[in-house]
C-alpha cells in the first residue's frame, strides 16, 4: 500500500450542501470554491444508492475530470463507496480533487475499523473481494487515512494521467 505524507484533505477544506458529519466534525471547513484544483465533496445517501449516486455525481457534476482518467475514476470511486456502505458506518463521503493530469478520490465513512487486502483475488464464483485488487492495480497511488479523533478514517487512491 503507498501512502502519501499528510493522507488527503478529507478532513480539510470542503464543499457541501451541509451535513451532521460537517457538524460533528469542526476540523473540516467549508469550501468556496469549486473547480479545477479545488475539493469537491458529496454526502452520500446511506443507502444502497450511494455507489450509483457516487459514480453519476463523478461523471456529470465534478469539474474538470481528465477524459483519460474518468472511466478508472468512476469505477475505483465505486469499489470504495461500496465498501464504505457495505462495511463502514454513516455517513459517507465522497472527496474530488481534480488536477490537469491527476485526479485524487477520497471515500470517507465513520468506522475505525480498517480495510483488510485479501491474500488473494476472489474466485470466479464470488460476488464481492475484488474492489481493493481494482484500486491497487489501477491507481498510482492509493491509502487509507484515519481520523484524527479514531472516528472514522478516509480510504484515498490518485490516478495520474502520465503514468
Amino acid at each position: 500500500m503507498q501512502s502519501a505524507a499528510n493522507g488527503f484533505g478529507a478532513w480539510g477544506n470542503v464543499q457541501s450542501g451541509g451535513s451532521d458529519f460537517l457538524a460533528r466534525h469542526t476540523d473540516i471547513q467549508q469550501s468556496t470554491s469549486a473547480g479545477q484544483g479545488a475539493e469537491q465533496v458529496r454526502v452520500l445517501p446511506d443507502s444502497m444508492d450511494a455507489a450509483r449516486v457516487a459514480r453519476q455525481w463523478l461523471a456529470h457534476d465534478v469539474a474538470g475530470v481528465p477524459d483519460e482518467l474518468a472511466g478508472d475514476a468512476i469505477l475505483l470511486t465505486s469499489e470504495l463507496v461500496s465498501n464504505a456502505t457495505r462495511y463502514g458506518r454513516p455517513e459517507v463521503l465522497v472527496s474530488v480533487r481534480v488536477a490537469p493530469t491527476s485526479l485524487h478520490v477520497a471515500v470517507t465513512d465513520q468506522a475505525s475499523t480498517m480495510p483488510v487486502f485479501p491474500d488473494r483475488p476472489a474466485g470466479v464464483t464470488q460476488q464481492s473481494g475484488r474492489g481493493l485488487f481494482l484500486v491497487v492495480s489501477l491507481a498510482t497511488a492509493w491509502g487509507v487515512t484515519p481520523h484524527p479523533s479514531g472516528s472514522g478514517k478516509a480510504v484515498w487512491f490518485t490516478l495520474d494521467g502520465q503514468r
